[in-house]
Parts: C-alpha cells; structure tokens; sequence
C-alpha cells in the first residue's frame, strides 16, 4: 500500500466534507469541491480518495437532478469500495443508488 502523506489525505477529505455541506446551499460550487478532491487522489492514485469522491459527486449530482452523472460516479464508487472491501462505504454507495432509481 502506498504511504500518503497526511496532509494530503486532510485535504482530500476535507475538500469532500466542504463539498456535502454545500450541496444543498451551492451544488455548483460543492462540485468543484469533490472535482478537486478527485483530482488529487487521482494524482496520488489514492484509491479510497477516488471513491469517496465520486460519492460525493453522486451526491451532489442527485441534488442537481443530473441522474446519469450520479449514476456513472456512484458506479465508479462502488466497484472501488467492493475492492477495498468498505463496507460503511458501500452502504452510502448502494443507498444512494437506491434513491436515484426511485427518482427514474
């Protein structure tokens, strides 16, 4: 497993938590939050970083109503988090596939 500096995964996990809490106030901006956050951990090739951030994009997506969007990065998640065998984060992943298909 590669060693990632703690400064960095702060900031991929703050960056998400930043985008959640502006999800319903200013998804657009929130999504240029969780964009970044996957930059990163793209460039760190920082698996669980890329799962969670595309979560966070299928959140943010559903708020805007952009469901194949949220599809495609909660597709993304969840084949990462069945690697990484998270279980908490498979939970979020499936419940909010569960909710876009309500909406469909």
């Amino acid at each position: 497993m590669t060693d990632y500096s703690e400064d960095y995964m702060k900031k991929i996990n703050d960056l998400n938590e930043e985008a959640i809490q502006k999800k319903s106030s200013n998804p657009k901006l929130a999504l240029t939050y969780a964009d970044k956050a996957l930059r990163i951990s793209e460039e760190l090739s920082y698996e669980k970083g890329i799962a969670y951030s595309h979560l966070t994009k299928g959140l943010i997506h559903h708020r805007l109503s952009e469901y194949n969007e949220g599809i495609t990065s909660l597709m993304i998640s969840l084949d990462i988090l069945s690697k990484l065998d998270d279980k908490r984060g498979l939970e979020r992943a499936y419940n909010l596939m569960g909710i876009y298909y309500y909406y469909l």
